[in-house]
């Protein structure tokens, strides 16, 4: 496999380069970030031991040391390419705290899963094309401020396509993550769980756990464990004669005055109140 040296590519002192390309067929990796945009025709890109159909108008990112390449390229195939260092958004980054946030969850992402890449269908990033042909034009005329209007120009673009990527790819994940977290409660049984053991069993950290199941169904992690565990407590009294001592001591309730409160806030009755209206109603 070829390696793409940054000192090949890249002027020490600019930290960027921008190109128009016919991509190369083989596999290689580079020792920069490539922002490539399709600017006419189609291909196949093999990244990571994935392929995927890329066509014009597409935007994606390579990062430093993925290997891939292209095939099955149409006759008109090309793209415009941003070859860029990480110091040169450095400044942009730790001056921004919104867009380090956004672009260190992407670009980590990138990092851990290389087979799935950060990749934008066209249409998607509004004035793409132009943006990147202001970059083009800027860097072959190399004006009075042209790397801070290139690096401008780059941030523009990187936050559109970073908001289109988080929005699209988060939701999906998010939603995915709260299932997740629904299908835990509910494997319980109805026992005393605590918000840091579904985190420690998923790999995220409480308070991310807690937020995204929040966004996602609109009801406090906490609440949803609490009328889980409440809700099992009810299918005791409903469906055995198990006194409710020993039905607290099931769900692994340890403060009977803290539940009883629970109980009578959520039902309006003491539990013996509601097994007693609840045979009542079905007669059994």
């Amino acid at each position: 496999m070829q390696i793409f040296h940054s000192n090949d590519f890249i002027l020490s002192g600019e930290g960027v380069n921008i190109i128009c390309a016919t991509p190369d067929v083989n596999v290689h990796a580079h020792e920069f970030y490539e922002l490539v945009y399709v600017d006419s025709g189609c291909a196949r890109h093999n990244v990571a031991g994935s392929v995927y159909d890329i066509g014009a108008g597409d935007l994606f990112l390579v990062d430093i040391g993925v290997e891939h390449s292209y095939s099955e390229r149409s006759p008109d195939f090309s793209v415009i390419n941003c070859l860029f260092m990480p110091a040169f958004l450095s400044n942009v980054v730790n001056n921004d705290s919104a867009f380090s946030e956004l672009a260190e969850t992407v670009f980590f992402k990138s990092f851990a899963h290389p087979d799935k890449p950060f990749f934008i269908r066209a249409g998607v990033v509004p004035g793409a094309r132009s943006i990147i042909a202001q970059m083009l034009d800027e860097h072959k005329s190399k004006n009075n401020g042209y790397l801070q209007v290139i690096q401008a120009l780059l941030k523009v673009l990187l936050i559109y396509a970073l908001r289109a990527y988080s929005d699209d790819d988060g939701l999906r994940r998010h939603s995915k993550l709260a299932d997740e977290i629904v299908d835990y409660v509910n494997k319980s049984g109805g026992r005393k769980i605590r918000v840091d053991e579904i985190s420690q069993a998923l790999f995220f950290s409480p308070a991310y756990i807690s937020r995204v199941f929040k966004e996602s169904t609109g009801v406090q992690l906490s609440k949803f464990i609490q009328d889980k565990r409440m809700d099992y407590v009810c299918r005791l009294l409903d469906t055995t004669d198990m006194t409710i001592e020993n039905i607290l001591s099931e769900a692994e309730y340890s403060d009977r005055k803290s539940f009883y409160e629970q109980f009578h806030k959520r039902f309006g009755c003491t539990p013996g109140e509601y097994r007693s209206r609840e045979k009542r109603r079905t007669g059994s």
